[in-house]
This record gives C-alpha cells, sequence and structure tokens, in this order.
C-alpha cells in the first residue's frame, strides 16, 4: 500500500516552504517579507 500525503498536507508543506523562501528573499533584498507576494495554487490531478 502506498503511502500518499493528502492535498491539505501538501499544500501546508508548500505554504510552509514559500514563507522559507520569504523569508530568504526580504533578508538577501533587505526588505519585510510583508512587502514580498508569491502565488501559490495546488492542484490535483483526477
Amino acid at each position: 500500500m502506498k503511502n500518499e500525503k493528502t492535498l491539505e498536507s501538501c499544500a501546508s508543506d508548500a505554504r510552509n516552504t514559500v514563507l522559507e523562501i520569504k523569508k530568504l528573499v526580504a533578508a538577501l533584498c533587505d526588505v519585510d517579507v510583508a512587502d514580498i507576494k508569491i502565488v501559490l495554487e495546488v492542484k490535483k490531478d483526477v
């Protein structure tokens, strides 16, 4: 039996990853995290 993540779990992981990327960009560019916008779209193939 294959252990698959739920869509919600994958979306949560993706949001956390995007937040970490925003923190890195903010530090590198000397801007606030709130000033960075990254659009994340999670789709599930059926």
